[in-house]
């Protein structure tokens, strides 16, 4: 596992320029979409109180970072498979359980610093009442970012394995990013759309990231239904096990 997560993080030192550009999309998303919508749109609903809508969107973009995981991991897995490194791996007798937990690791770690510049700079021009300093809001609010980081790595991982051709990654990132995105709780309350988006929305990971770290972000005192911890949590653990088994079958 320690050589994995060291191969990890010298990986990612190597290219920080994939880092960078990953991190633009939800930076300008936060600077020119939340910033001047939330000027059109004074106070938004949430919970019962009133709050910008920069602060309620800010734990859209903490979940919307953990979802480009999903789309890293198929680049990065693709190209570990197409270079020939899971099949050294594989020959070796490397354990692929230990290529993929450090992988894990490596993004959550990451993930929480993006998350992190994300929260400063939002709190800086929104000057927002934000509860995220209190320790268990914190811890909750981290929670929400290695569940959802997890998740999305290992479905990234598992579709990267079993893609074979290049175009037909670009077509799946393309079909998936906007539905995903738009079904889940990122942009809006989405309890008030319609009921078919509702149920997209059920099986969306991205929707309990964000009503988690959400509830982290606005609520003083934790409030979040326990049972989306949970789900978010069994979500992380089946795509761990679907990513582990792939790999095991996969031929290199």
């Amino acid at each position: 596992m320690k050589s994995m997560l060291w191969r990890e993080f010298r990986t990612m030192v190597s290219s920080p320029l994939s880092i960078i550009i990953h991190f633009v999309s939800p930076l300008f998303l936060l600077i020119f979409f939340a910033t001047v919508f939330g000027r059109n749109l004074q106070s938004f609903a949430y919970s019962g109180t009133s709050v910008s809508y920069l602060d309620y969107f800010t734990p859209g973009l903490v979940g919307y970072i953990t979802f480009m995981t999903f789309q890293l991991a198929l680049v990065f897995v693709r190209h570990d498979r197409v270079s020939g490194m899971l099949g050294i791996i594989a020959l070796s007798k490397g354990n692929l359980a230990n290529y993929i937990g450090g992988k894990i690791i490596a993004q959550i770690v990451l993930n929480i610093v993006k998350c992190l510049i994300l929260v400063i700079l939002s709190i800086i021009i929104s000057q927002g009442n934000i509860f995220i300093s209190h320790p268990m809001n914190t811890i909750v609010f981290c929670i929400a970012i290695i569940l959802g980081t997890a998740t999305w790595l290992c479905l990234g991982v598992s579709f990267a394995l079993k893609i074979k051709r290049e175009d037909m990654r670009d077509i799946i990132v393309m079909l998936l990013s906007m539905p995903l995105t738009f079904s889940s709780s990122m942009y809006y309350d989405i309890s008030k759309a319609p009921s078919w988006i509702k149920a997209i929305s059920i099986i969306n990971p991205l929707t309990y990231t964000c009503d988690i770290a959400r509830s982290a972000y606005l609520s003083e005192s934790i409030n979040i239904d326990s049972y989306k911890l949970i789900i978010l949590f069994i979500m992380a653990i089946i795509s761990i096990g679907i990513a582990i088994f792939l790999s095991r079958r996969q031929e290199y």
